[in-house]
């Protein structure tokens, strides 16, 4: 089953789409994602679960770090005062009303990064995760270059090269759950420009993106820190950017500007990707090529920007915690800057980003307990 956390310490993590099981970590980072094995999927599993109308998602997951010190400061440090009666001191008081301090980070629509680049020199304490719970996440990681398999697809409408293209994505989405695909069809500068459009998005003034911070997720366009922020036991170190761009897509002039046209052709690429993941999935699983999209699983589409900004104290937090995610496939896109892991039987093992590949994520959806 997928997991994944994050926490940065000297980087600014920003990603895109995520779905499955990852897990990242860079020197002063972890984000963490537990896989669970595609066995078999049987055709009727597909039908139960469709005549049980459940709404499934593909997801596309873009990921950029980028060191810290080279972010501009913006205008949330004149905020000082607020956040630094929400941070963590070295002997918290014992009046700290928990509830109070997390309505004043969420009403402020500051994000994370406002609060980071208020000059806060600890963290709020509903940020604090339990020491069982940080202990659980820093297990040992091991380097295998080349492990996450790396399969090239652009042999895909070839007789005789798809045949082993299908063995491959089936063994790798049975064993890790987890692979990279290149030579996928998207151009070098689509790839480029979404994750600048992201970065844009993410490094624009605090009142830009207040406008579009609000808590109502399904449809149109969401901005806000933590989901699950008034949900959950801790609160983890990360802002988003969500775009649902199906089945009911909003309309253009809803989506920031700064990203707008990006986050557009990104979808139709993206979606492009996942349809050729999902034929080759249903030929190895034993159906037709056409199944999934028979049954319209590229028709709900949502496109999530994570921002993990520099945190004063990343050993007391996480960017995200520990988790699964739901839906049918993620597109992952990242600047290749290390931190991602998977894991692996009983390892977490680190994936190198291939130039210009793409990170595929089976989602629980197609998954046999």
């Amino acid at each position: 089953m997928p997991v994944h956390m994050d926490s940065v310490k000297d980087w600014e993590y920003v990603d895109l789409f995520k779905y499955r099981t990852f897990f990242y970590r860079n020197e002063n980072s972890s984000h963490i994602a537990r896989k669970s094995l595609v066995a078999a999927l049987s055709t009727h599993i597909i039908c139960k679960y469709f005549k049980l109308q459940y709404q499934v998602y593909i997801n596309y997951y873009i990921s950029l770090i980028q060191p810290s010190q080279t972010l501009q400061a913006s205008p949330v440090h004149n905020n000082n005062s607020q956040f630094g009666e929400m941070a963590a001191t070295d002997a918290a008081p014992s009046t700290y009303d928990r509830t109070k301090a997390i309505k004043e980070f969420d009403e402020s629509k500051m994000g994370v990064k406002g609060l980071s680049e208020s000059g806060i020199t600890s963290i709020p304490e509903f940020f604090i995760h339990p020491p069982q719970t940080l202990s659980d996440l820093r297990s040992s990681s091991r380097s295998s270059p080349g492990a996450v398999p790396v399969i090239d697809i652009s042999g895909i409408n070839s007789i005789a090269d798809r045949p082993n293209i299908v063995r491959q994505v089936r063994d790798a989405a049975k064993s890790w759950g987890f692979f990279q695909v290149v030579n996928h069809g998207v151009p070098a500068p689509v790839l480029d420009d979404t994750i600048n459009a992201i970065r844009g998005f993410h490094e624009q003034p605090h009142e830009n993106k207040a406008k579009y911070y609000k808590r109502q997720e399904g449809q149109g366009v969401m901005f806000a820190s933590n989901n699950d922020l008034y949900r959950t036991e801790a609160a983890s170190w990360h802002d988003s950017l969500q775009v649902w761009m199906g089945p009911q897509p909003p309309v253009s002039e809803e989506i920031p500007e700064v990203c707008r046209r990006e986050v557009i052709a990104w979808d139709g690429h993206a979606k492009d990707v996942a349809d050729k993941v999902m034929e080759l999935l249903s030929e190895g699983l034993g159906l037709e090529p056409g199944m999934f999209r028979e049954l319209t699983f590229s028709d709900a589409r949502t496109l999530v920007g994570h921002c993990y900004p520099h945190c004063p104290q990343p050993d007391l937090t996480l960017g995200i915690t520990s988790h699964t995610d739901p839906g049918i496939i993620t597109v992952s896109l990242t600047n290749r800057v290390p931190g991602l892991q998977v894991k692996h039987e009983d390892d977490w093992t680190d994936v190198d980003p291939v130039p210009g590949g793409l990170i595929i994520n089976i989602g629980d959806f197609l998954q046999c307990r």
